[in-house]
């Protein structure tokens, strides 16, 4: 499903860099690697299709969150902990405007597709943009949505965030999960909301379903801490019933 994106510039490497520390964040996060051993540098070059110096730049900052730390072998890594986990997440009906980054069809690299649990390389697409209230950067999001979903999303122009996009091209979302961290912003986060590189930010990984109980799309949002609401966690699932793009966490 190539879908070239709009922007060709904004596809960097700190972009690349921040997407694929995301994913193995989420992947550590969900116990996904369950001798907490990561692929090796050149497993995760093939596999998500980067450069080493991006699959590096990912590595060092996860091991600068304190996530993993190196093995004896060159370019190995093991998860030493998981990510803080905070429980209130609550939905927000503020009225807030997008700038889009891209929006690309990509393969599924393996930690995406066992989180959307789909095998590798299964066509998705990738969405990202700036979420902006007031016109002030209040979040980075990128979601990651599955076939059929995906399709219904083509051409269809971004508004005034993502719940918008799914009413405008259809899409019921039954059911989110989501999961909370506090994080420093790297310097590609830190750029596109407008803060300090190092400061903290919110980092939620989130996941939603459609009325029959299959997961179409996982999403990375990344989030100033004082554009969040307040409100008490939602067991099982902290964000249940809401859109992804329109959750809120408690700082």
């Amino acid at each position: 499903m190539p879908v070239p994106s709009p922007r060709p510039s904004a596809v960097s490497q700190p972009h690349e860099v921040r997407r694929l520390r995301d994913l193995l964040r989420a992947a550590i996060a969900g116990g996904r690697f369950p001798d907490g051993r990561l692929p090796g540098e050149g497993e995760l070059m093939v596999g998500f299709g980067a450069s080493r110096s991006a699959v590096r730049g990912a590595l060092s900052l996860l091991h600068d969150e304190g996530l993993v730390s190196p093995l004896t072998a060159p370019g190995t890594f093991r998860a030493v902990r998981q990510p803080r986990t905070l429980p209130a997440v609550v939905p927000t009906a503020a009225s807030v405007h997008t700038r889009l980054l891209d929006r690309t069809g990509i393969a599924a690299p393996a930690p995406l597709a066992a989180w959307l649990g789909v095998p590798a390389g299964a066509p998705c697409l990738r969405i990202e943009f700036v979420t902006e209230v007031d016109g002030e950067p209040t979040a980075v999001e990128t979601h990651y949505v599955l076939q059929p979903e995906a399709a219904e999303l083509l051409g269809i122009p971004m508004r005034d965030g993502w719940r918008t996009l799914l009413d405008d091209a259809g899409l019921a979302t039954a059911r989110t999960e989501a999961e909370v961290d506090h994080l420093p912003a790297d310097p590609s986060v830190a750029e596109l909301l407008g803060v300090r590189p190092g400061s903290t930010v919110l980092a939620v990984e989130q996941t939603a379903s459609d009325p029959d109980g299959r997961v179409f799309e996982a999403a990375v949002l990344r989030m100033r801490p004082g554009d969040a609401a307040p409100g008490d966690p939602h067991p099982p699932g902290p964000c249940s019933g809401a859109a992804p793009g329109d959750c809120r966490a408690a700082g």
